[in-house]
């Protein structure tokens, strides 16, 4: 995915950003007239839509051919992914959850196109080992990283608030705040107002953008917002009630943001793997370990059977919280 994938979005950011003023990071117009020279004509547009520090990121790689810099990005985001199954996995484990994690389409399709979801799962993980080593700092600056992709971890910090670990959400608030006031600093209040806007054409122009939210199956009803409501409550009552167990509540606040989210991709199921993996690596119960052979069942390329599997989709999930 050299071209029209994620990456080539955050290197437009990258570029728009140095060339153009960090400010107009979000002008549409302005994306639009430079993606056919980075991408080519024949590449549908796909805007840069993530938060300023992801293109800040890449900006040192403009020095590079493009080529170049995707294949240097590619290998970062692939050995994050490493890190992940290293972290989770028990040794006896990792032959076959390589095996496993490379025959699920969303996996290698995630690693070529460069997708920073990656970092979420990645944030799942450490902050698992740190709480499980008694180190709630430390995991709180590493669930600092959700912030550079919370589509599907917003609610992991108010998760673990909940089930007792304050320093871990404490630590991750003034990392957040800090990077929050960078980024206003950096798009100004006009730059600020077009990320909104671009977020709001988002969501009408790429419909499949919503497709494994509630809202995107069921629609914007009073009705369903109400049942997004009472199953967000109801993961963050599960993470209260589990207490300090943090695989339990890191994964009801993953759960809670899948229901919550109004944009999410393919891609930003590795973070609710990664946490299904933390709860497999921390229990011996054999029905666990059904869940998760339907949560991964599920997973794309499910959605081309349309409709049923989004219902399918939520049925697991509901069916994981209880």
């Amino acid at each position: 995915l050299l071209h029209g994938g994620d990456f080539q979005t955050y290197w437009l950011g990258a570029t728009l950003g140095t060339h153009y003023g960090w400010g107009r990071l979000f002008d549409e117009p302005l994306q639009r007239s430079l993606w056919p020279a980075l991408a080519g004509a024949r590449a549908e547009f796909l805007p840069f839509l993530n938060p300023p520090p992801v293109a800040w990121l890449v900006v040192p790689l403009l020095g590079l051919p493009y080529t170049a810099a995707y294949a240097v990005w590619v290998v970062v985001i692939t050995l994050c992914a490493a890190l992940v199954i290293a972290l989770v996995v028990p040794p006896r484990w990792l032959p076959v959850t390589v095996l496993i994690s490379l025959g699920l389409w969303v996996v290698p399709y995630t690693l070529a196109s460069g997708q920073n979801a990656v970092l979420g799962a990645l944030a799942i993980a450490l902050t698992w080992r740190l709480l499980r080593a008694g180190r709630e700092g430390w995991a709180g600056a590493a669930l600092s990283l959700i912030d550079l992709r919370p589509s599907a971890t917003l609610l992991v910090p108010f998760a673990l608030l909940l089930a007792g670990y304050r320093r871990s959400f404490a630590v991750w608030l003034g990392i957040s705040a800090v990077l929050g006031a960078l980024t206003f600093w950096s798009l100004g209040i006009e730059g600020t107002s077009q990320f909104i806007q671009l977020a709001v054409d988002v969501r009408r122009q790429f419909p499949h953008a919503q497709q494994m939210t509630i809202t995107g199956w069921l629609g914007s009803t009073a009705f369903v917002f109400a049942l997004e409501a009472v199953l967000v409550a109801s993961a963050l009552a599960a993470a209260w009630r589990a207490g300090r167990t943090p695989e339990t509540a890191i994964s009801a606040g993953v759960l809670a943001s899948l229901f919550a989210t109004p944009y999410i991709h393919y891609q930003d199921y590795v973070a609710a793997l990664a946490a299904a993996g933390t709860v497999a690596a921390s229990t011996f119960r054999t029905s666990f370990g059904l869940v998760l052979i339907a949560l991964l069942a599920a997973a794309p390329p499910g959605w081309l059977f349309g409709g049923v599997w989004e219902g399918a989709l939520l049925a697991v999930e509901i069916g994981w919280l209880a």
